[in-house]
């Protein structure tokens, strides 16, 4: 169970989809990295959860369009008891 969802970053392309990348806070306090699509008229069109291997803590921090097929997220991932490591994931859109 999820208790909150995290903005992290946004964006909205040409077409006047809008891109959101963040993170998904569970009731154990860890969080995955969340990345949705919505419609102009804001229906959520499809989201993506991303959940470490280690299902630490995982987190959107930014992401950046590029041209018309891709969607890049970054931000990090974590695992207990060390220190967060850079993550970048690219997306279809």
């Amino acid at each position: 169970n999820f208790t909150e969802h995290l903005l992290g970053g946004c964006a909205i392309d040409a077409h006047g989809t809008a891109w959101a990348a963040g993170r998904q806070e569970a009731i154990s306090g860890h969080g995955a990295l969340m990345v949705g699509k919505y419609s102009s008229s804001g229906k959520r069109v499809w989201m993506r959860i991303w959940d470490g291997h280690a299902h630490d803590d995982d987190f959107a921090s930014a992401l950046c369009l590029s041209g018309s097929t891709s969607l890049y997220v970054g931000g990090a991932t974590s695992v207990p008891g060390d220190s967060a490591d850079p993550l970048l994931i690219k997306y279809r859109r």
